[in-house]
């Protein structure tokens, strides 16, 4: 049985072009017919294209394929199929944090008002933070730094953050910086390690939801509520404490609406 190129490209939904690339990848070798030059295909082509589509199916690259076909002892080709097997169990793990994050802030947007500026006590877990006087001062760090540049393409397990450093339990008049924040359950999937970042203990914290619109802090609002959770329940916060993005989008009034989680370390009084 011989095939065009054309019949081979429509009965695996290829193009031509991907056909021919896969011939001078090395993956397939194609007979001439004599005084044409026409590509011929047969049954181990056929065979052949089949294999590239489930290994590609799997995750594999074209080149990670073409290795398999270059007369691998098993043991090698073993090892390959293990290789794949960490990555997509490391994609999953990673993925898996994800849609964990996706399914609180969907919870959030179904039961907001229930939320908004009511703090509650939490079992957290610690987080790892980086911190900086403002936002200019984290750019030009993470001009210099790959990790911390590294991390603001792994949103939303890395949220940027804003810092409060107090002084006396004054929560009125707290300093405010700018980083980035997360926890050590993201953390642990995240492809790169944390170097630089410092750990805060939150695994007892007091959490509030809350919302900004274009940006602003209003710090009464913000303080005004926690002060008095804290008071009631003879408790203080532990400077720093820091916010968490949860999701921001623009209203059909154009204003711009954030909202975060506002952790704060706490013990008694």
């Amino acid at each position: 049985m011989r095939l065009s190129i054309g019949s081979l490209s429509k009965a695996f939904n290829l193009s031509d072009e991907a056909i021919r690339y896969y011939e001078r990848k090395g993956l397939l070798s194609p007979k001439r017919e004599a005084g044409k030059g026409y590509r011929q295909y047969d049954r181990v082509d056929i065979q052949r294209i089949s294999n590239i589509k489930r290994m590609q199916a799997l995750g594999f690259s074209l080149d990670q394929i073409w290795q398999a076909y270059q007369g691998l002892p098993e043991e090698k080709l073993t090892a390959l199929y293990q290789n794949k097997l960490t990555t997509l169990e490391n994609q999953l793990a990673y993925q898996t944090r994800v849609y964990e994050h996706l399914k609180k802030v969907t919870s959030l947007l179904q039961a907001k008002n229930a939320w908004l500026f009511k703090p509650r006590l939490v079992k957290r877990e610690k987080a790892f933070v980086r911190a900086f006087p403002s936002i200019p001062d984290m750019w030009e760090a993470a001009r210099r730094d790959k990790i911390l540049k590294t991390s603001f393409h792994h949103q939303p397990l890395v949220s940027f953050s804003t810092f409060f450093e107090i002084s006396d339990g004054q929560l009125q008049m707290p300093v405010l910086c700018k980083g980035v924040a997360v926890f050590a359950s993201d953390a642990a999937v995240l492809p790169f390690a944390l170097d630089g970042f410092a750990e805060i203990d939150v695994t007892t914290a007091v959490e509030m939801v809350f919302r900004l619109e274009n940006g602003r802090f209003d710090l009464p609002r913000l303080m005004q509520p926690l002060a008095s959770y804290l008071t009631e329940h003879r408790l203080e916060a532990v400077s720093p404490f820091f916010t968490h993005k949860l999701f921001d989008y623009r209203d059909e009034t154009g204003c711009v609406v954030h909202y975060a989680r506002l952790i704060v370390p706490i013990r008694p009084r």
